[in-house]
């Protein structure tokens, strides 16, 4: 019996290792991109904390007008930061999912591969006990036919077709089975 070996495994051990690298370019913008929401976030919070602060200061009584221009000029700077922020995350995860894309495709190569592996191993298992099998049933019926050659009288030296006909029964019941 041979050990099944297959033929493609340096190719999926390559494929695995460029699918594990791609995970990781894809774990990294992942990364970035979740950083880059995040502070969208934190910039939209202080928005609302500065919107909230203009409303109590105008809402509060007299005001100096410089300082409502300030909070203003502050809002304003504030809007333009969460809009480059919006953008940088938004490029970002797009980025992020073009790369999960390409690791999902790396990942169902390799498990084509390992299915391909197991399908083949599998037909090699059959086939080898489709042999084993084989074998064992040459030896059964030679051990028949030598059992049946056995069994049958020696021939008188009179009758030469005697030995014949035991041989031509035992090659009968050999091609019958």
């Amino acid at each position: 019996m041979s050990s099944f070996r297959f033929r493609l495994d340096r190719v999926r051990n390559v494929r695995a290792i460029e699918e594990e690298v791609s995970r990781g370019r894809w774990q990294e913008a992942e990364a970035l991109a979740r950083r880059a929401r995040d502070e969208a976030e934190r910039t939209q919070s202080e928005i609302r904390s500065a919107c909230a602060e203009l409303a109590a200061l105008v809402g509060g009584g007299p005001v100096e007008p410089a300082q409502v221009l300030w909070r203003q000029g502050i809002l304003n700077h504030l809007r333009q930061r969460l809009e480059g922020a919006n953008a940088r995350a938004n490029e970002l995860e797009r980025e992020a999912e073009a790369r999960r894309a390409a690791w999902q495709e790396k990942k169902q190569g390799v498990e084509g591969l390992s299915r391909l592996e197991e399908r083949q191993g599998a037909e090699h298992a059959i086939e080898e006990e489709r042999r084993a099998n084989a074998g064992l049933d040459e030896v059964a019926q030679r051990r028949a036919r030598e059992r049946r050659l056995k069994d049958v009288p020696p021939a008188l030296p009179d009758s030469p077709d005697a030995t014949c006909a035991a041989e031509r029964d035992a090659d009968k019941d050999l091609t019958d089975s």
